[in-house]
């Protein structure tokens, strides 16, 4: 077997270090050819040492300007890098390739690039996550050039050695409604969403939910997280639609239920509330909260006894449920002195 092939061998096991030292001593003894470059450059990516697999893309390219795979490989590492508009240039370069595969590349350097911004979101590293998210909804709105690759783009850079004009702003850079052209963005426009909710920015989270659901309206997820932002913005007959909206894609969501359920209670609607709740029960008869927020309803409407059956039922799920023992405590105060109440009204 030969150095490089025991490299690329060594690169499938994940041992990227000894797939560099395969490949450098198939370099030293005299192959060096562009495949070999690509290789070394493809383990050094793995290991993280991306500015030296650059460094072997760019030999790779060299010695080979038509060798697809070094160019998708070193957009890869810039885009790690966050080099964004470098890493889109060697990607156009590789979609304008091949027209007739161009919306399968390009689907897949959108799902590489969400691959790399859930990565982040999962280290709550918001800002790293919306910067690799934003770059999937940017990539998505590529299309096959004629010469120049976005003729309605606001700024443009020029990259003088491909010729090829790429957008330094697109609408992917803002806050966007959505585009059901593209349906693989509802998920990025969502983990977005949730990048810019960690962050503190509800209302560019609201919009990329909003923009989510607008490319699927089937998207419950997104349906419960804009839910969310409006019940603690106090819109709670928005909220209510889009829980309604939530239960008519899955109408035994208990979670949907005990939500909606505390919207109608805000609003004062008990009587919705209780029915929203008893259902949040029904479909999850270990929810102690459920059992909790029915007990404040009763509570409201003077049934303390019932109340008092909810509340103690939530402690027998979570005995240490502080909020419903501090409840319990008052409750057994206000029906004693309902008690004592009823005792003067007889004497």
């Amino acid at each position: 077997m030969s150095h490089r092939n025991r490299g690329i061998a060594y690169i499938k096991l994940g041992d990227y270090a000894k797939a560099v030292i395969d490949c450098s001593e198939a370099l030293r003894l005299g192959g060096r050819e562009a495949s070999t470059y690509n290789v070394r450059g493809e383990a050094f990516r793995m290991k993280g040492e991306y500015a030296k697999a650059i460094v072997d893309f760019c030999e790779a390219i060299r010695l080979d300007a038509s060798f697809i795979s070094p160019h998708s490989n070193r957009g890869v590492a810039y885009f790690e890098q966050q080099e964004y508009d470098k890493a889109i240039v060697d990607w156009v370069w590789v979609m304008e390739r091949d027209r007739k595969c161009f919306k399968q590349t390009r689907k897949q350097f959108v799902e590489l690039a969400e691959q790399m911004g859930q990565a982040r979101l999962d280290r709550k590293d918001w800002e790293r996550a919306i910067g690799h998210l934003t770059q999937a909804l940017r990539i998505a709105t590529l299309a096959p050039s004629t010469g120049e690759l976005f003729k309605d783009a606001p700024s443009t850079m020029k990259v003088e050695k491909l010729g090829f004009k790429v957008p330094l702003v697109t609408n992917a850079d803002k806050p966007a409604t959505g585009d059901e052209k593209n349906p693989e963005t509802a998920s990025v426009h969502y983990k977005r969403g949730l990048a810019y909710l960690g962050k503190g920015d509800t209302t560019k989270a609201l919009m990329d939910f909003t923009a989510a659901i607008n490319v699927n309206p089937q998207y419950r997820e997104a349906f419960v997280q804009r839910a969310a932002i409006l019940h603690a913005r106090q819109k709670f007959d928005e909220e209510i639609k889009d829980l309604s909206r939530v239960l008519a894609i899955d109408r035994y969501d208990p979670q949907a239920y005990l939500q909606r359920g505390l919207a109608y209670s805000a609003k004062g609607d008990r009587a919705a509330a209780f029915h929203d709740f008893s259902d949040a029960i029904r479909y999850d008869p270990r929810s102690p909260q459920a059992y909790y927020e029915r007990a404040i309803v009763l509570e409201r409407d003077g049934e303390l006894t019932a109340a008092m059956t909810d509340l103690d039922t939530a402690l027998r799920i979570n005995p240490q449920y502080a909020e419903a023992l501090q409840r319990r405590t008052t409750l057994e105060r206000h029906k004693a002195e309902q008690a004592k109440r009823e005792v003067g009204a007889v004497k």
